[in-house]
């Protein structure tokens, strides 16, 4: 596993998706700039965020994290699943010689195109996923860090860590210290199996056992969709 400390240059690829791409979708050099946008600033005017990628890293990572982002030319692809390394061969090694640490791919289909290839080089997500899932798709491919969620969806403990929900909400501590963003010594390591803390006295009215491992500071921070 690798951390995301400092800046991580990625490449973002668009895909010409014909037969496959949403109706209306951006086109041209118009959409390269959208790209650009999404990856540097993304105002959203109802909750007064940036939600754009670089301020979400840059955020939840405490300013440990950065990325810099370069959309490349358009790309044409004729099949219906396109997998995320389906162009290595005739980009993959241009783009490592110009010192780019990952590449993803920007489709302009549906929700859930948002996927990586485990322990490799390339991402894929589309236009009109949110910042959780541009976030954690290029993570796995960054640092080598898989998804924390189960296959058991009725039982899954839900939006607890990006690497979870990819809904945009902070990394849990423990992911963070994987990722190089917190420092272990962030990290209370309880003696006993069980240990009693006040986790929100606001919200409890009696205290509760807890895990062993806990986070010293609990931040609550909304979430960047």
């Amino acid at each position: 596993m690798g951390n995301w400390v400092g800046v991580k240059k990625v490449a973002f690829v668009p895909v010409i998706h014909p037969n496959y791409d949403l109706p209306n979708s951006p086109q041209g050099a118009a959409w390269q700039q959208l790209i650009l946008a999404r990856i540097y600033s993304w105002p959203d005017a109802v909750r007064n965020l940036d939600v754009s990628l670089r301020n979400y890293i840059r955020t939840v990572s405490g300013g440990v994290a950065d990325i810099q982002g370069e959309v490349r030319d358009f790309v044409t692809a004729n099949i219906q699943d396109v997998p995320p390394s389906y162009f290595s061969s005739q980009l993959e090694q241009t783009l490592r010689n110009e010192g780019f640490d990952a590449a993803a791919l920007v489709m302009n289909g549906g929700v859930g195109a948002g996927t990586s290839d485990q322990n490799g080089y390339w991402a894929r997500f589309a236009m009109v996923e949110g910042v959780g899932v541009w976030a954690m798709e290029l993570t796995h491919i960054l640092c080598k860090y898989m998804d924390l969620y189960t296959n058991d969806k009725p039982n899954d403990l839900g939006s607890f860590d990006n690497m979870d929900c990819a809904c945009g909400t902070h990394p849990t501590a423990y992911t963070k210290v994987q990722l190089g963003w917190l420092p272990p010594s962030a990290i209370v390591v309880a003696p006993p199996a069980t240990s009693q803390y006040d986790l929100h006295s606001v919200g409890l009215a009696h205290r509760r056992a807890v895990p062993t491992r806990i986070a010293k500071t609990i931040t609550p921070v909304p979430a960047l969709t």
